[in-house]
């Protein structure tokens, strides 16, 4: 973290642990190894993740998802984001966006891949249950569209019959 400090000019760890969000960096240099992760991040992962490697998280297919966007970012030099992963940690659900930053080492090589993770529970939710209740309104609409048009096809049909008869 020696690096990451002289370009910054502040304590990195310091501020990282002080982040409301779940924060990680990795190092892209060392086997793509956990070397700082804050709190937050260390409770959404539900075990301690410091000093491990990536390559030893293939346990499902979301990690497999996850370590591939730090590997994408260390090779191709360019943030990224992965929108609305759902979590699960201790019977609770929570929605988080993350993103992915790489931090530029010597020889223009990715030395550090910080990856942060924004709270978007309460958003995502709140779409869900919207989703949900137009479901529920187009259903009363076709459903109010078909009876509408029952009874005035029976009109339709008597006045019709009533017209060729007169």
């Amino acid at each position: 973290m020696e690096f990451i400090t002289n370009v910054i000019g502040l304590d990195v760890q310091s501020l990282i642990y002080s982040f409301p969000m779940p924060t990680t960096i990795v190092d892209a240099a060392d086997e793509f190894r956990f070397v700082m992760i804050n709190r937050h991040a260390n409770g959404a992962a539900g075990e301690p993740l410091l000093g491990k490697r990536l390559k030893d998280m293939t346990d499902s297919e979301k990690n497999l998802a996850y370590i591939k966007v730090f590997f994408d970012v260390a090779e191709t030099k360019k943030e990224r984001m992965w929108r609305s992963t759902r979590w699960e940690m201790n019977g609770r659900v929570s929605y988080y966006d993350l993103y992915f930053f790489p931090v530029m080492g010597k020889e223009e090589k990715v030395k550090y891949v910080i990856n942060m993770g924004v709270n978007v529970t309460e958003a995502t939710l709140y779409a869900e249950e919207l989703g949900h209740e137009r479901d529920l309104r187009d259903a009363f609409l076709s459903h109010l569209g078909h009876e509408l048009n029952q009874p005035l096809y029976i009109v339709k049909a008597t006045l019709e019959a009533l017209g060729k008869n007169a």
